[in-house]
């Protein structure tokens, strides 16, 4: 996992300029991204002991439009989940704008963020709890052609901290938090540019 991040953090670095299409230049119109990798939840709370850190399936998808050469502004929906045949299905939903900030117009480097909400659920009879939840990630961008675009990135998603329950009321957890880290393979279709 960590090796992925870093191959994703250090490629912009490592990428020779001639090697990016001319393409990258010409972001415009609207968007749309659909994006799955491997993700790692690190949870934690007030009254649990040690928790251990899971692996497990992170999905994504997005839309939105281009405000300029520099940016992009989308909505999205970050779901982590774990599957296990020895213990509860694990669920992360994360729903955040994004907005994407590209530092250099003709080079394929960009940083993402973006604050919203996010939902915890434990599928053993434990009811989902929601707080607020933030998003940052970076990518490369990889143009096949000028719809089309193909970006590996590295996401950090955070939850602020909440009370967990049982579905008949009773306290499960307080002070629940979790942060989800994950490595990314994202496909982009962008609007048909017919200037």
């Amino acid at each position: 996992m960590l090796r992925s991040l870093l191959i994703v953090g250090v490629l912009p670095f490592l990428h020779p300029t001639a090697a990016v299409p001319q393409y990258v230049g010409t972001r415009h119109g609207f968007w749309l991204s659909a994006a799955s990798g491997y993700g790692t939840a690190v949870p934690s709370c007030d009254t649990c002991g040690t928790l251990s850190q899971v692996g497990g399936l992170d999905l994504r998808i997005d839309l939105g439009g281009t405000l300029g050469p520099h940016w992009r502004l989308g909505a999205g929906v970050d779901a982590w989940r774990r599957w296990s045949s020895t213990g509860p299905v694990r669920v992360v939903t994360t729903l955040t704008p994004s907005l994407y900030y590209y530092p250099r117009v003709h080079r394929a480097f960009f940083i993402a963020g973006g604050i919203g909400l996010s939902e915890y659920r434990l599928q053993s009879g434990l009811q989902g709890a929601t707080s607020w939840g933030g998003t940052l990630g970076i990518g490369w961008t990889v143009p096949a052609s000028r719809r089309l675009w193909f970006t590996p990135r590295a996401t950090y998603v955070y939850a602020a901290p909440r009370t967990l329950r049982s579905l008949g009321g009773a306290l499960v957890a307080s002070g629940w938090t979790q942060s989800v880290l994950s490595a990314d393979v994202e496909v982009v279709l962008h609007q048909p540019d017919n200037r």
